[in-house]
């Protein structure tokens, strides 16, 4: 076949390859022996640029300009510039590639189409500049060396030495345009003959088809009688096939009576097989033994003959049970020739039973209905009362006579009959029950209802209502009864906690609201310990409500409840539980009255007390002692002058009585009331100034100090040395307590409208809780060297101020202490000056 057209780049088309036209291996043989005579590299290009054949090309063009992508394509535009060349010599012609290197090209010209380029390169006429290829190697990152050694590989070859060279690539090329002409001519004329042939074959098919034609004709009457024939077989065997497997029963009689066929669903149904029953003369009486019975369907068969339908009939199966058949006969419609009779039946036998067992339901459902004092109505899809029934008429709204044929809307109150549309409507739409309660004026009184709207299969509705009047009024009893008794919870002090036997809360009286800060909404259907508990109370709380028990309900307990803004307060609890009718706990009840002031009250007098009592002893004490301390003081001093040996020794004694000193001091400050110079003061600022104070001492101790206070914070009516003591107090201990350093955090905020908070936190080794409770205690320390006065004085000196000291402390994680001061001092007058 003779190639497809090949579109060049300038858009010309060319019928041929050159490929298609010479041999090229062969041809490649015998440019490989002119290299090897000559040592001339050489090659064959196409119109498009791609290498037919390229015999000895050195490595500087195959290996470094074809094999980079930049300068490859100046080889391809090169190549491909061939073409605008032609015309420059009739023979031959040569170029500088764009690359530098000299090549000779020679066209080949088949029948005016050019089709193939003989090249004679790479070479010189003279020696190469060298510094433009160097130049070169570096623009394209060639090795500059290999590159170099591969230029110094071109040889220079002189144009005689290139004339004589193309000269016999001329003839070569002549040649090979010769021999591809020649090539090409037999092809034409071989694609010519292949047409004669063609044309020759289209003549005998011709003629072949016309016999064929006429002895099909010949052959007609044969071959549709054949074909009548198959077809006649296989339309016998498709119906047999049919009949045999037809999901319902097929039975056909002969002319003499016996079963011709019994397919495969008699056999199923009978457990006859049809080796049993086809041309037996008893398989009739095997199907209905009993010869009353069997008579009497003889006799309705003779009286029906051959044209019936839903004749039902029972037959015996052989394994003694007795089957249902309604038989179809269609013999009159489609006879078939030698059967004298043939039908089709389908097992009715589970209907059957289906029927019966549903009239029965419809009956024991007619009884039911007929007993239940509930109205019944059947509305069609559209809402229309079709069907009604209720024990006594006179329950009906109006009489059956008046609503019959209507709808609820056409009949009830306006409002009334809207609900109950709506319910029918969306029943029907969502194929699901609706219910809908309403009311009516009966009977001079208002009477409640409760109506279900179930769908039914053929797109209708079933109503039943019910009378709810009863219930409504018990419900609307024990509403006015719960609400009295909320009420009355609401009205009381006392905090009123209800929770399920799982722990979540179901009752929340105001008390409850008031001193936690939560609404009874958002606490509702919680777990008690997820809000209001403190985190060491919740475990135990959990695992109680876990495992819930009479015995394990505490009735009298106290515990810490954990207000919405963050405060505690100690709640003393009464817990009563509620049993339901199985004797298990329903309900835990806790009645609880607030005991933080009352505990606070209690401990300010325990502490008064002992401080009162440390007041008197600290007055003797610093009377007694501070005397001979003072002479104790003075020659020690002085020894210090005479004797230098005893410096160091002297130096402690003195330090040390320093130290008494400073204990005496603080007896004396607990010993009668301190005078305060009261004036307003801003908090922050003075707090600042002990954070400096102590910064220096943190940061010996890789501590990091850090105040944040509010920007919106009041001035306070305080002592601001007296503070400054707490404070520093305070920070010393939070210091001493992390000897591994950490952070120190300080926070001084806006309480409420009568109080500012400050909240020093650390993140020290901690204080176990069973000595919480003693800390400001006098001569308790958890500290080595400690008195326990400094904390003692900074509890006094709170008090003075009418505030509040807590500590909250966890071990290895750290201590809170949070100071409440009042704005506004009120009651502290005998200690202001």
């Amino acid at each position: 076949m003779v190639p497809e057209e090949i579109m060049l780049r300038e858009g010309k088309k060319v019928k041929y390859k050159f490929s298609d036209l010479v041999d090229i291996t062969k041809l490649q043989k015998l440019m490989k022996h002119f290299y090897h005579l000559t040592n001339i590299s050489h090659g064959l290009i196409d119109p498009e640029g791609n290498i037919l054949s390229a015999i000895g090309w050195q490595d500087i063009c195959i290996k470094f300009h074809r094999a980079h992508p930049h300068s490859g394509q100046r080889c391809k535009e090169s190549d491909l510039s061939i073409q605008e060349r032609l015309h420059l010599s009739q023979e031959y012609g040569s170029y500088i590639c764009q690359n530098g290197l000299v090549e000779s090209f020679i066209p080949i010209i088949i029948e005016g189409e050019h089709l193939a380029t003989l090249i004679l390169g790479q070479f010189f006429y003279e020696e190469p500049d060298i510094n433009y290829f160097r130049r070169q190697a570096r623009e394209f990152g060639f090795s500059e060396e290999n590159y170099l050694n591969a230029l110094s590989e071109v040889p220079i070859i002189s144009p005689k030495e290139v004339d004589a060279c193309m000269k016999y690539f001329v003839h070569l090329a002549e040649m090979l345009a010769d021999m591809g002409l020649t090539h090409l001519k037999q092809r034409q004329a071989e694609e010519s003959l292949r047409k004669t042939n063609q044309h020759l074959d289209s003549l005998v098919k011709q003629r072949t088809k016309e016999l064929a034609e006429a002895n099909q004709e010949l052959q007609k009457d044969i071959q549709k009688r054949k074909q009548t024939e198959i077809k006649l077989r296989d339309s016998e065997e498709r119906l047999r096939l049919m009949l045999q497997n037809m999901p319902v029963m097929m039975k056909a009689y002969d002319e003499q009576g016996n079963i011709a066929v019994w397919n495969r669903e008699c056999e199923l149904v009978t457990g006859y097989s049809q080796e049993e029953m086809i041309g037996n003369p008893n398989a009739l009486t095997w199907l209905y033994p009993d010869e009353t019975y069997f008579h009497h369907v003889n006799t309705e068969w003779m009286e029906q003959g051959n044209d019936f339908r839903d004749w039902e009939k029972t037959l015996t199966c052989k394994d003694g049970t007795e089957k249902t058949i309604s038989w179809f006969s269609i013999s009159g419609r489609f006879p078939v020739p030698g059967w004298g009779f043939w039908a089709i039946g389908v097992d009715i036998t589970q209907r059957k039973q289906t029927e019966r067992q549903l009239r029965k339901t419809a009956s024991e459902l007619k009884a039911i209905f007929q007993a239940l004092p509930d109205l019944y109505f059947r509305l069609d899809k559209d809402g229309t009362i079709i069907h009604s029934q209720a024990r006594d008429p006179n329950d009906f709204y109006v009489s059956p006579e008046e609503f019959i044929g209507k709808k609820f809307r056409d009949i009830l109150p306006s409002e009334t009959g809207f609900q109950l549309q709506q319910a029918s409507d969306y029943a029907i739409e969502t194929n699901s029950l609706a219910c809908v309660e309403y009311s009516l004026p009966m009977k001079q009184e208002m009477h409640y209802f409760e109506a279900r709207f179930l769908p039914l299969l053929e797109s209708q509705l079933m109503v039943i209502v019910r009378t709810i009047t009863d219930r409504k009024r018990v419900e609307q009893a024990l509403l006015e009864e719960r609400n009295f008794i909320n009420t009355i919870l609401d009205t009381v002090d006392t905090l009123v906690l209800a929770m399920d036997r799982h722990g979540r809360i179901v009752h929340f009286n105001c008390a409850c609201e008031k001193l936690s800060g939560y609404s009874f909404h958002e606490v509702q259907g919680t777990f008690v310990w997820e809000q209001l508990l403190l985190p060491e109370d919740v475990q135990t709380v959990r695992e109680l409500f876990q495992d819930l028990s009479i015995e394990k309900v505490d009735l009298h307990k106290e515990n810490m409840w954990r207000t919405k803004d963050g405060r505690h307060r100690l709640i003393s609890w009464s817990n009563s539980i509620l049993l339901d009718s199985e004797g298990q706990i329903k309900y835990v009840i806790g009645t609880g009255i607030d005991s933080t002031d009352r505990r606070r009250t209690e401990e300010l007098l325990r502490k008064s007390d002992r401080l009162a009592a440390v007041g008197q002893l600290a007055a003797g004490v610093a009377h007694e002692v501070r005397n001979p301390l003072t002479v104790l003081k003075g020659f020690t001093q002085l020894l210090k002058n005479g004797f230098t040996e005893y410096e160091n020794y002297l130096t402690l004694m003195e330090s040390e009585v320093e130290r008494i000193e400073l204990i005496i001091s603080e007896f004396l400050t607990l010993a009668k009331p301190e005078v305060m110079n009261v004036q307003k003061k801003d908090l922050g600022a003075f707090l600042q100034q002990v954070v400096d104070l102590m910064n220096t001492k943190a940061i010996l101790n890789s501590i990091q100090i850090t105040l944040k206070i509010d920007q919106e914070l009041s001035p306070i009516t305080c002592d601001e040395n007296q503070l400054k003591q707490v404070f520093i107090n305070t920070l010393q201990n939070a210091i001493e307590a992390m000897p591994h350093g950490g952070n120190i955090f300080i926070f001084v905020e806006k309480y409420d409208y009568e109080q500012v908070q400050i909240r020093i936190i650390d993140e020290g080794c901690g204080i176990p809780q069973e000595r919480i409770p003693r800390l400001g205690e006098p001569f308790y320390s958890t500290k080595e060297k400690g008195t326990g006065l400094g904390l003692m004085v900074s509890y006094k000196i709170i008090e003075r101020h009418e505030g509040s000291f807590f500590i909250h402390s966890e071990l290895n994680k750290g201590t809170t202490v949070t100071i409440l001061l009042p704005i506004e001092l009120v009651g502290a007058r005998q200690y202001i000056q």
